[in-house]
């Protein structure tokens, strides 16, 4: 699905290219399955490609299914 999709690796690594300003909100992993993968295992793979450039751990929020994170709520 590469034509369309960026795996989680290209992902942080476009965040990075546009600036890395703000946060990175993974979206629809785990949606559909659609791959051999383990569902967990692109956050996983976001968060690993997130740690080693070193960026900064609470600007990568990666929601539970149905979770919901206010903007600008206090400590964002």
């Amino acid at each position: 699905m590469s034509a369309a999709h960026l795996n989680p690796e290209e992902a942080v690594r476009a965040f990075c290219d546009v600036g890395g300003a703000g946060v990175m909100v993974p979206l629809h992993w785990g949606t559909f399955k659609l791959t051999d993968e383990p569902v967990e295992e692109p956050p996983a793979r976001a968060a690993a490609e997130w740690a080693a450039r070193r960026l900064r751990p609470d600007h990568l929020w990666t929601l539970a299914h149905g979770q919901t994170r206010l903007l600008g709520a206090p400590g964002d």
